[in-house]
């Protein structure tokens, strides 16, 4: 058996490299950011509404509102505008490996929200695989956060903290992120909600983002009002009894933190005998919700998710997901996270056993990437080789594709929502200096359409075809 624990965090403090400065936003521009003149296309409001809530027209959103529904509106094309002295910006972008904050203006179609936290993200998974040996930036546009309460504790924009701005990369029709979290929420699993929009700083148009909601304590407490309380993990498995691996991934609770309930359940996941997993499964998990989870993951090849277990000298593990222990339940919830690996016709890890299927000798690892990586089958984990028990035992997994196929992942309705969002992103995709350009993107929007056609016929097939077996 492949011993797991959680890899060592990367560390880019020791990498400096500038991201795309343009010499055409003065650092004057920058500086003085209450003189509309400088930037006069992307002005921010003039002095006399600079209050926080107020907007360019004299105006005012609720600033007091939770009302966060707003933020992610369907129907609406939002820019997002960041003003920061010429040297901070240049800084943040030297040190981007380094994701720190750094003070910025802010305003939101032409509304001014004053100040916030402005860094760059993504660590080892979209940040650092932006920069080469040499330190020397391959990508386009990198993926930042805003943290509004970073200065002001109390700060909140429609009572969120933080949110995403996903630079989507590696996805030329900027559309994976959008798609994928929302047939997942379609399906009653929890996650971000995600829309698109529009990024500014300094007066420099940086182009389309994905906007993802940030999953944290205010999230849970939204998403389980009767036990929102509870300890949100991102990318930690109960897969060790060591409190220091959880406090590395705990996202709530910190002062106190208390980590029985997940090792617990790795203690008893790890110690039964196989016929009492999908027993032990049931008890700590929803099982029907843990199988709608993995219908959707399957639908949408999330070849990075929760299935991946990376191995190296630390050992295997997976991420690109959070978990959730309710308050006051012993229950666990998976929670979807970064979703632009997904979509593809032909997953690159097509070669390594599936989640529900047994291989032969869980010793074995599985190169992927031109070996550069290794897999181990995600069915030699307890945990997931419960999950493969259950889905045998339980009609809720065919019954979970059976709805993905007639409902959220429908290739009618996944058609028109490509179709509606082109039409909504078109005109900012062509403008924007740092993204596929137009064409590209009107090519892999067509490519992601032909690739659901294929998607959607594969997953009939895995539900009428599926028997129990080990790999050749």
């Amino acid at each position: 058996m492949v011993t797991r624990s959680r890899p060592k965090a990367h560390s880019g403090a020791q990498r400096r490299v500038r991201v795309g400065s343009h010499p055409s936003v003065s650092s004057t521009c920058a500086l003085l950011f209450l003189h509309a003149a400088c930037c006069s296309t992307h002005s921010p409001p003039p002095e006399d509404t600079r209050i926080t809530g107020r907007c360019e027209d004299g105006s005012s959103f609720p600033s007091d509102s939770k009302d966060s529904a707003r933020v992610f509106d369907e129907d609406h094309l939002a820019t997002y505008r960041l003003v920061l002295p010429a040297a901070k910006w240049n800084t943040l972008q030297d040190q981007a490996l380094d994701e720190e904050y750094v003070r910025a203006q802010l305003d939101v179609d032409a509304c001014y929200l004053g100040e916030v936290g402005l860094r760059f993200k993504g660590a080892v998974g979209s940040l650092e695989m932006c920069f080469d040996e040499h330190g020397k930036l391959t990508c386009d546009k990198l993926s930042m956060k805003i943290k509004f309460n970073k200065y002001d504790k109390d700060k909140r924009y429609y009572g969120l903290k933080r949110l995403n701005f996903h630079a989507l990369t590696h996805d030329k029709s900027l559309m994976h992120n959008r798609l994928a979290y929302g047939i997942f929420r379609e399906m009653g699993i929890v996650t971000s909600r995600a829309t698109h929009a529009k990024l500014v700083v300094n007066g420099e148009y940086r182009g389309v983002f994905s906007l993802v909601e940030q999953i944290d304590g205010r999230f849970t407490a939204n998403r389980f009002p009767e036990g929102g309380d509870g300890n949100l993990y991102k990318g930690v498995w109960p897969d060790t009894d060591s409190p220091g691996h959880f406090d590395w991934g705990l996202k709530t609770n910190n002062d106190n933190p208390d980590h029985s309930q997940i090792i617990a359940l790795y203690t008893e996941i790890s110690s039964a005998a196989q016929s009492e997993l999908a027993e032990v499964v049931t008890r700590w998990l929803d099982a029907e919700y843990v199988m709608r989870f993995m219908a959707v993951d399957d639908a949408i090849h999330n070849f990075d998710g929760v299935t991946a277990f990376w191995c190296g000298d630390w050992g295997c593990g997976n991420g690109n997901y959070y978990l959730y222990q309710d308050e006051f339940a012993p229950k666990f919830s998976l929670l979807a996270w970064d979703l632009d690996g997904t979509f593809a016709a032909e997953s690159p890890f097509s070669h390594v056993p599936s989640w529900d299927m047994p291989p032969r000798d869980c010793d074995k690892l599985y190169r992927v990437f031109d070996n550069s990586g290794s897999l181990m089958a995600a069915n030699c984990d307890p945990l997931l080789h419960g999950f493969g028990l259950v889905r045998r035992s339980t009609p809720h997994y065919d019954d979970a594709v059976q709805e993905l196929l007639s409902g959220p992942f429908s290739l009618d309705g996944l058609n028109e929502k490509l179709t509606r969002w082109s039409d909504q992103i078109r005109e900012a995709v062509t403008d924007d200096p740092y993204g596929p350009g137009h064409a590209d993107w009107a090519r892999a929007v067509l490519d992601l359409r032909d690739n659901l056609e294929i998607l959607h016929a594969k997953l009939s097939d895995r539900r009428t075809s599926f028997r129990p077996r080990v790999d050749p």
